[in-house]
Parts: structure tokens; C-alpha cells; sequence
């Protein structure tokens, strides 16, 4: 072979050699953008995809988060309300308890004093079979006096620790009408009066108030007329313990308040009740009126008058 440097071709052969060269970086350059291109858009569906999976992810841990917090509150509330049913049922179950408690013991109290009641009047009977006619119907008067009196203190001495069902207060024993007191107690408020440039307020007054001095006089005239010793009659001694007791609440001024507002409150529920039952009545009253006089028509009037005048 010759020397290529000499050869008068060499110059022809080099121009087709770039030439070529030149047209397989053409074609291969839109390849390689191809490629490139194509790498791209998997690298940002892949980022993309990701991303998705991340924000999944990070959904899913926040509501399994959330549902377990609600599980949790939900758990917490239901031990507290199973806490709170507790400890209601054991104050149910204490309060039953006292109440069964007092029961029984109201019951004994009553047997005990029914016992007592019966051999005071046997012995009431054998002091009558002593006597003759004459001190035996004086004994036996003063006797129905002591009962009706007995009777009227422990009527005002009854009490219930069971509200009302309809008017939700307590009854409560009226302590002055035991020791036989009128507890009026009117109280005037203070009237504020305004004439023109003159303006003046009256004080309130308190009119009839019971004092101390009245208690005491009271509970000495009623202690005289109940005592067992004088009084014949069976339950006299528990009248007189009722008249004790009444005493002792209301010499304390402290006690005396408290009572004072019980009493209010029973009075006050107990006058609307009684209201309730005659405005029930009345209105039963008046529907019936009204019903007869449709039946009758024109002759209910000169009827109700006629019926009225006979009556």
C-alpha cells in the first residue's frame, strides 16, 4: 500500500468521511433528546407517584390518629359515666338504707308508744272503778278534753321527709300551733313615697311578732295540761314530747329562722294546692252549667231561679 498523505483522493475521502459523520450525529442527536426526554417524564411520574403515596400515607395516619383519640375520649367518658352510675347507685342504695333505717325506727317508736298508750288506760280504768258516780263522769269529762287536746298537738306535730308529688314541698310540723301560738308575724315592706321635690320612704314594720316571751309562756301552759301525770289520756306522754321539742326549735333564734322558712315554703305550697282544687271545682261547675244550659236553651235561666229559690 502507498502513502495515504500523496494520494490525490485523500481530500475527496475526508469531506465524505465528515459528511457522514455529521449525518449520524443528526440522527442520533433527536434520539438521545428522546431518550433524555422520556427519562424525565418516569422520573416525574415516579416523583409524582411518591408523593401520592406520601400524602396517602400521611392520610391514613392521621385518621387511624384521630378514630384512636375518639376511641380514647369515648373510653374516658364512658369510665367517667360508669363512675358517676356508680357512685349515684350508692347513694341510692345509702339513701335507701336511711330511709329504711327511719322506718323502723318511726315503727318501734309507734309500737312502743301504743304500748304505753294501753296501760295508761288500764290504768285509767282501775282509778275510775274506784270512784263513785259523780267524780267518775267529772274523770271521764276531763278525759275527753285531755284526748281532744292530745289529739290536736300530735296532728300539728306530723312530718314527712317525702316531698309532695305535686307541689314538690316538705310538710313540715307547725311547732307554734302545737305550743297553741298564733304565729301572724305580718310584716309591712317599706313603702318608698314620691310627691313633687318631697320623697320620703316608710320602714318596713313587722306587726303581731311571736317573741321569746310568748314561747316561753306558752310552752309552760301547754307542758301544765300535757304532762302524763295530769293528762289521762294514753298518748299524752308523746304530746308531750312534741311540745318539748317544739320549745327547744323555736327558743334558738338560729334554728328558728331555718324553720320559719320551711314553714313558709310548706303554707305557701299548701295554699296553692287548695286554690288549684277550688278553681278545679269551680271549672267543673261552670262547664256543667254551660252543658245544661245548651240542653235547655231558653229555659236554663227561669229554671236556675226556681231551683235556686227552692234550694
Amino acid at each position: 500500500m502507498g502513502d495515504n498523505r500523496n494520494n490525490p483522493l485523500r481530500p475527496a475521502m475526508l469531506s465524505q468521511s465528515i459528511s457522514r459523520r455529521r449525518q449520524r450525529n443528526n440522527t442520533t442527536s433527536p434520539r438521545k433528546v428522546t431518550f433524555l426526554a422520556s427519562c424525565w417524564a418516569i422520573f416525574c411520574i415516579l416523583s409524582c407517584y411518591s408523593v401520592e403515596v406520601v400524602i396517602a400515607v400521611d392520610s391514613d395516619y392521621d385518621y387511624v390518629k384521630e378514630v384512636l383519640e375518639e376511641e380514647q375520649q369515648h373510653y374516658g367518658d364512658d369510665y367517667n359515666n360508669n363512675d358517676d352510675r356508680t357512685q349515684e347507685s350508692k347513694e341510692e342504695l345509702l339513701r335507701k338504707q336511711q330511709e329504711q333505717a327511719k322506718a323502723h325506727q318511726e315503727e318501734q317508736d309507734r309500737l312502743r308508744a301504743e304500748k304505753l298508750a294501753q296501760e295508761r288506760e288500764r290504768s285509767f280504768q282501775k282509778e275510775l272503778a274506784r270512784l263513785d258516780e259523780e267524780q267518775r263522769k267529772k274523770a271521764l269529762k276531763q278525759k275527753k278534753k285531755d284526748t281532744k287536746l292530745v289529739k290536736t298537738i300530735l296532728k300539728w306535730s306530723q312530718q314527712s321527709s317525702i316531698p309532695d308529688p305535686k307541689t314538690g314541698a316538705i310538710q313540715v310540723p307547725d311547732f307554734y300551733k302545737i305550743l297553741g301560738l298564733r304565729n301572724w308575724n305580718l310584716y309591712l315592706p317599706a313603702k318608698k313615697i314620691e310627691a313633687g321635690p318631697i320623697k320620703f320612704t316608710f320602714p318596713g314594720v313587722t306587726l303581731k311578732k311571736t317573741s321569746q316571751k310568748d314561747i316561753r309562756k306558752a310552752f309552760r301552759l301547754r307542758t301544765k295540761m300535757v304532762h302524763p301525770d295530769k293528762n289521762k289520756d294514753g298518748f299524752a306522754h308523746e304530746a308531750f314530747l312534741a311540745v318539748e321539742h317544739a320549745a327547744s326549735v323555736l327558743s334558738d333564734e338560729t334554728s328558728r329562722k331555718q324553720y320559719d322558712l320551711q314553714l313558709q315554703a310548706w303554707q305557701k305550697a299548701h295554699w296553692e294546692q287548695q286554690q288549684e282544687v277550688v278553681m278545679r271545682v269551680w271549672r267543673t261547675i261552670r262547664n256543667t252549667m254551660k252543658a245544661i244550659s245548651s240542653v235547655l236553651g231558653p229555659f236554663a235561666t227561669p229554671i236556675f231561679i226556681l231551683t235556686a229559690l227552692i234550694i
